[in-house]
C-alpha cells in the first residue's frame, strides 16, 4: 500500500514539474513569434495544458485515496480535463492550419463545420456528470463511458487532419526551412498517439500522456525560436537579418551584365487598416502581402524579405526583367490574391522604389538609402493621387 502511495505521490510530481516547464515556455512566448491571431491560439493551447494537467493532479489524488475521494470531485477533475483536452486540440488545429495556409479566409459555413465537434465534446463533458456518457462518475473510477469512443474521435481529428495536410504541404514546400517546419508539424502527432496506445496496455494509470503532450509543446517552441534567425515570424519571409547578409552577398558579385536590383514596398495606409480592423487584421493584411511576394519571387527567381513593420523588399540579380516590369507584376500579383476578399472594406496596395548596383564595391547602406527615396517619392505620389480621387 505504501508503494502504490509513493509512486502516485511520484506521478503528481512528475505533473507538477510539467506546469513548471510550461509555464516557462510561456512566459518566453513573445509577439515576435507570430501573428497576434497565432500568438493567442498557441497560448489558449498552453493554458489548456496547464488546466489538463491540473485537474490530473486532483484526480490522481483522489483515485490513489491521498486526499479524500468522492464521486462530485472526481467527476468534476475528469470533466475539467477532458474539456481542457479537447480545447486544447481544437487550438492546436487552428495554430497549425494558420501557419500552413496563412492567407486563407475561413467562410461562416466552414468556421462552424470545424467548431461544432468541440461543442458537443465540450457539451457531453459536462453531462457526464451525470449520466456518464463519457466518464464514469463513481469515486476513484478510471472507466470511459459509452460515448468516449466519439471523444476520442473528434480530438484526434483534431490533431490527424492538420497533421496529414502539413505532410502535404512539406512534399510541395519549396524551402527547406518550409519543409522542415511542415513535417515536424506532422511527425510531432506520432508521440501523443504511441504514448495513447502505450498507456491502453499498461496496468497502472500514468503520466505518460501528459509527458507525450510536453513534448510536442517543447518541439514547437524550440522549433518557432529557431526559425527566427533567419525567417519572420509572421510572414515566414526572410528577416532582416538574412536580407543584409544576402544583399551583401550579391553585391559582391554585381557587375554591368549582372545588375543587382533592390526592391523596397510599403503598404499604403497600413496604420488605417490596424485602427479601423484591428491588429489581428493588420496581421493577415500582412501576409497576403508576403505570400504575394513568394509568388513574385519564384516567379522573377529573386529573394523576398520582410524590411520591418509594413515594408518588404524583393533582390534580383541579372537583366531579364525590367524593374518596372517587377513592379507591375508584384502589383498584380496582390490584386489577383485579394478576388476572394470582397468583405474586407480594403484593397490592399504597395508603393514601390527600386535601386540599381553594378559596382561590387557599393555599400549595402547605399543602395538600400537610394531604393528608401524611391519609396519615399512613389508614396508621396501615391497619396496624392488618393486624395483626388473620388471617394
Amino acid at each position: 500500500m505504501k508503494l502504490m502511495t509513493n509512486y502516485y505521490i511520484m506521478y503528481t510530481i512528475v505533473d507538477f514539474f510539467m506546469i513548471i516547464f510550461t509555464v516557462v515556455i510561456l512566459y518566453r512566448l513573445g509577439r515576435y513569434m507570430g501573428s497576434e491571431y497565432e500568438i493567442k491560439v498557441i497560448r489558449g493551447m498552453f493554458y489548456c495544458y496547464l488546466a489538463a494537467v491540473a485537474f490530473d493532479i486532483i484526480w490522481v489524488l483522489a483515485y490513489s485515496g491521498i486526499i479524500s475521494d468522492n464521486a462530485y470531485l472526481s467527476a468534476s477533475a475528469n470533466m475539467g480535463y477532458w474539456i481542457s483536452m479537447s480545447i486544447g486540440c481544437y487550438c492546436w488545429m487552428l495554430f497549425v492550419m494558420s501557419r500552413l495556409h496563412p492567407s486563407f479566409v475561413y467562410g461562416r459555413k466552414l468556421k462552424i463545420v470545424i467548431t461544432a465537434p468541440i461543442i458537443l465534446c465540450c457539451i457531453l463533458d459536462i453531462l457526464s456528470l451525470k449520466t456518464g456518457f463519457i466518464f464514469s462518475a463513481g469515486p476513484g473510477s478510471n472507466s470511459g463511458g459509452s460515448l468516449f469512443w466519439l471523444q476520442d474521435v473528434i480530438q484526434y481529428s483534431y490533431l490527424l487532419v492538420p497533421a496529414v495536410n502539413a505532410l502535404f504541404c512539406a512534399v510541395i514546400a519549396r524551402t527547406r526551412s518550409q519543409r522542415v517546419e511542415y513535417l515536424t508539424y506532422s511527425f510531432s502527432m506520432l508521440v501523443p498517439i504511441a504514448a495513447a496506445f502505450v498507456d491502453a496496455y499498461l496496468p497502472m494509470v500514468t503520466p505518460i500522456g501528459i509527458m507525450s503532450i510536453f513534448v510536442v509543446i517543447l518541439i514547437l517552441f524550440l522549433m518557432i525560436q529557431n526559425s527566427q534567425i533567419n525567417n519572420d515570424a509572421l510572414t515566414q519571409l526572410n528577416n532582416r537579418r538574412r536580407m543584409d547578409q544576402y544583399l551583401e552577398e550579391k553585391i559582391g558579385d554585381a557587375t554591368e551584365k549582372q545588375p543587382v536590383t533592390m526592391f523596397i514596398m510599403d503598404v499604403n495606409r497600413f496604420k488605417s487598416i490596424n485602427d479601423t480592423y484591428g491588429h489581428v487584421e493588420g496581421d493577415e493584411a500582412l501576409k497576403i502581402v508576403a505570400v504575394s511576394l513568394k509568388k513574385a519571387a519564384e516567379k522573377y527567381n529573386a529573394f523576398a524579405a520582410r524590411y520591418g513593420g509594413d515594408e518588404f523588399c524583393l533582390i534580383v540579380s541579372g537583366t531579364k526583367y525590367m524593374p518596372r516590369e517587377i513592379e507591375e507584376g508584384v502589383d498584380k500579383i496582390l490584386q489577383d490574391a485579394q478576388k476572394n476578399r470582397t468583405d474586407k472594406g480594403y484593397t490592399l496596395t504597395v508603393s514601390i522604389g527600386h535601386a540599381v548596383c553594378t559596382d561590387p564595391l557599393t555599400d549595402v547602406g547605399a543602395l538600400i538609402r537610394l531604393a528608401d527615396e524611391m519609396l519615399y517619392r512613389r508614396k508621396s505620389e501615391w497619396y496624392a493621387k488618393d486624395i483626388v480621387q473620388p471617394k
